[in-house]
């Protein structure tokens, strides 16, 4: 099986999200964004229909990753807890791509109608996932989304404060650890 190259559009493509990140999506022009790039304008239309689908594609697969990660942390493992699976997953997440979480907390209101569908889908599945592999059933369905709002902010705000990576993903597990065992204990309504 042949193994096809990676173009200049996709190599360049978290550059791209990275310029988003840096100067806010509705503050790039195409033109810039292009440049940025290393690509033409018409290369660029030739990949994606504008900024709003390259911002579009980038959170989908950011959630769908999400997903994912989710998934795997919901499977029994012999010797490391779920929440523990899930800190270091999602820390790891964010140092691959930390551009991706910037834009999901700040961006994802630009985009279109049909496009906030499908996020605002994929983001209900992943609370969902969360509540039920982490809290369980019992608990309102507030607590995936809570869970969530943590999982998708917290690494871009412990980055913000400077501290290496690995106090992050130990910040991010006491973190969720202090909401789960609060979430396991809030009464229903």
């Amino acid at each position: 099986m042949r193994v096809q190259p990676v173009t200049r559009f996709e190599s360049s493509r978290e550059r791209a999200l990275e310029l988003f990140a840096d100067q806010g999506f509705g503050q790039v022009s195409l033109r810039q964004l292009a440049s940025h790039m290393g690509v033409s304008t018409g290369t660029l239309y030739t990949h994606v229909a504008g900024k709003e689908e390259l911002l579009f594609e980038a959170l989908e697969e950011h959630y769908e990753q999400l997903l994912i990660l989710v998934g795997r942390c919901a499977r029994p493992g012999p010797t490391i807890q779920p929440t523990q699976r899930l800190s270091r997953m999602v820390g790891m997440a964010y140092r691959q791509c930390p551009s991706r979480f910037l834009l999901a907390c700040r961006e994802r209101h630009c985009l279109r109608p049909g496009h906030r569908t499908r996020i605002d889908s994929l983001r209900r599945r992943i609370a969902d996932g969360l509540r039920t592999s982490l809290v369980g059933d019992e608990v309102d369905e507030l607590a995936g989304e809570i869970l969530l709002n943590l999982i998708e902010h917290l690494p871009v705000w412990l980055a913000g404060q400077g501290l290496p990576a690995g106090e992050q993903t130990s910040m991010i597990e006491t973190l969720l650890q202090g909401c789960l065992q609060g979430l396991r204990h809030q009464p229903q309504q």
